[in-house]
């Protein structure tokens, strides 16, 4: 009986092994598509063997995996293909330096001078609104900054 070892149409990923049907006509061995002869190799965890053509290759699955590129992604991507992640991936959220964070504070706080550009019109702005807007512009200012930021307090 003659082995066969069967792999994905889309990743060329082994799946499984069968045993080889005989022609009912010439009683050859009838070897259908998506699968090989080739006897399938042992891999290491987190590998899996796909099927190049011509050999079993081991390769690197991290398919499932999350993983971080930059400090600056709001959220970890999902590895969706074979071989190895990106260079520079790690599993967890790297921190983000100085910049980024002066940069990302600094969003926030240009976000919230926009949002009260409405109230800035000299036909209707308070004194409270005056001070609001004042002590955003100084947030870079504040000792702790980026990291360690008191915001002003958006008046009603």
């Amino acid at each position: 009986m003659t082995q066969l070892y069967n792999y994905d149409k889309d990743t060329a990923v082994y799946f499984s092994t069968t045993t080889a049907k005989l022609d009912p006509i010439d009683g050859s061995t009838r070897i259908p598509a998506l699968c090989t002869t080739t006897a399938v190799i042992s891999v290491e965890e987190g590998e899996v063997a796909v099927w190049n053509g011509s050999a079993w290759v081991a390769t690197e699955d991290h398919r499932g995996e999350e993983y971080w590129l930059s400090a600056m992604q709001t959220e970890a991507q999902t590895c969706n293909f074979l071989g190895a992640l990106p260079e520079g991936a790690t599993s967890t959220q790297p921190a983000l330096t100085t910049e980024e964070a002066s940069g990302l504070q600094r969003a926030t706080r240009d976000a919230l001078l926009d949002d009260s550009d409405k109230r800035a019109m000299p036909d209707n702005i308070t004194d409270v609104w005056i001070a609001y807007r004042a002590a955003l512009r100084d947030v870079p200012t504040q000792s702790g900054f980026p990291n360690s930021i008191t915001w002003p307090t958006k008046p009603t």
